[in-house]
């Protein structure tokens, strides 16, 4: 591998840098000493920064940018709270559970495993499925949490990268994902419901490109 490649690879890893400098908010310069320094590159401060620039002018890469403001230009933010996720056994009386009327009337989350099934849960429903199923049956109950459901484009469902960008930005404000579930075009974040100002934020922020 060269140190066009191996520069280029650094960079692909770590979408703060790519981002800065597609923005083109970023010294180049600096960013070069920086690599150096970090990743103790055996090269001269001029190979660096000819790698970086090489990375700026790259049309494809600077398409795929635009492809992806666009995306999220053009979506939807949406958010929501008291939210909890219940994993259960795949012994679980699930059909007994999905016929009581008050969960009929109610929105829910589903998501079947070879070994269990993970439901996530809204307001009400929480303290029902919390006496609803005995304890044999719970493998895991998390409560707190909050949803950011992102609408996107319909284009987004044949666009790469637009996951991955999505946790990048919350990943950015030291927030952890708790839950992603996608249903194209809808992409829905969980997250603990004291992070959710900082990851609506940055989520926000990638409407303004």
């Amino acid at each position: 591998m060269n140190m066009n490649q191996l520069v280029q690879n650094i960079i692909d890893k770590d979408l703060s840098i790519q981002k800065n400098i597609l923005r083109g908010v970023l010294n180049s310069r600096a960013l070069a000493v920086y690599l150096i320094k970090k990743y103790n590159l055996k090269t001269s401060l001029d190979s660096v920064l000819s790698a970086i620039r090489r990375y700026d002018s790259e049309s494809e890469k600077s398409l795929k940018e635009k492809n992806l403001r666009e995306i999220f230009k053009a979506g939807m933010i949406k958010t929501r709270s008291n939210i909890a996720c219940i994993v259960l056994k795949k012994s679980a009386p699930l059909f007994e559970w999905y016929s009581l009327p008050e969960v009929k009337t109610h929105e829910l989350k589903v998501i079947t495993g070879e070994n269990s099934t993970k439901i996530i849960l809204y307001n009400s429903l929480i303290d029902l499925a919390k006496n609803f199923f005995s304890k044999k049956h719970i493998i895991s109950f998390r409560d707190g949490l909050s949803e950011i459901s992102l609408i996107l484009d319909p284009k987004a469902i044949k666009t790469k990268g637009v996951l991955a960008r999505i946790s990048g930005e919350i990943s950015l404000c030291d927030v952890n994902i708790e839950e992603i579930v996608v249903s194209p075009p809808e992409f829905v974040v969980y997250i603990n419901k004291i992070d959710l100002v900082r990851a609506h934020e940055a989520l926000f922020n990638l409407q303004d490109g």
